[in-house]
């Protein structure tokens, strides 16, 4: 899949060539807005790179493909999970917090006219339920306006945040160890949840989450 640019933070979505290629050949020159933007820019593009990429599900076809979530009775039922991918460990700055998460998830309603909702989000390790259900989304999920129609495509995207939730994580400290030890880590999970009105379903056919480590 190639990259989506549209998530990056390069505001040229890519590198941009021609610059010096050491401090010392910039010293003292004047300070150009299109030097330092392009400076800048290089600097998020190269952030970008080192972030990683939790979860690339791409859109297959514009109207069909996904898994969907069934609508309970009349009005919008409750919301159900679509999909969960994890747990990770999510990268920890110095400061002690994980690294924000952009998310962008998509999809289309089945069938046509029943009003849908889809949302995204990060969850620690076995709090999804809490989390994904309430009536008021916190900074660790997105939600999309209500739609629809039955065209696949992208719905809501952010950045999200996620309080750090430490848990001990099973590792092998050494090739001839004999059990293995464990490290304290951030364990989360991504969540794909939708809720649709009457008989109809609301489905998800692409979705994407990556570490912001560029902040």
């Amino acid at each position: 899949m190639a990259h989506d640019w549209s998530m990056s933070t390069s505001t040229r979505g890519g590198l941009t060539l021609g610059l010096p290629a050491t401090g010392a050949a910039v010293a003292n020159w004047p300070a150009r807005a299109s030097t330092l933007g392009s400076l800048i820019n290089n600097l998020n593009h190269l952030a970008d790179e080192r972030s990683r990429v939790l979860v690339s599900y791409p859109q297959r076809s514009t109207t069909t493909g996904g898994r969907a979530s069934a609508g309970v009775g009349s009005g919008l039922s409750t919301w159900t999970r679509i999909y969960s991918w994890g747990p990770f460990p999510i990268l920890v700055g110095h400061d002690g917090n994980p690294y924000p998460v952009r998310v962008r998830v998509g999809g289309r309603a089945d069938p046509d006219q029943e009003t849908c909702l889809i949302r995204i989000g990060v969850c620690a390790l076995g709090t999804a339920g809490d989390v994904m259900t309430v009536d008021d989304i916190g900074a660790d999920v997105v939600e999309s306006s209500s739609f629809i129609d039955e065209t696949n495509q992208w719905r809501a995207s952010g950045l999200v945040t996620l309080a750090p939730v430490w848990r001990e994580l099973g590792v092998v400290d050494g090739v001839s160890s004999a059990s293995p030890a464990t490290v304290k880590a951030v364990l989360a999970t991504i969540e794909v949840w939708g809720v649709a009105t009457g008989d109809g379903q609301v489905i998800c056919s692409q979705a994407y989450a990556a570490e912001q480590v560029a902040l």
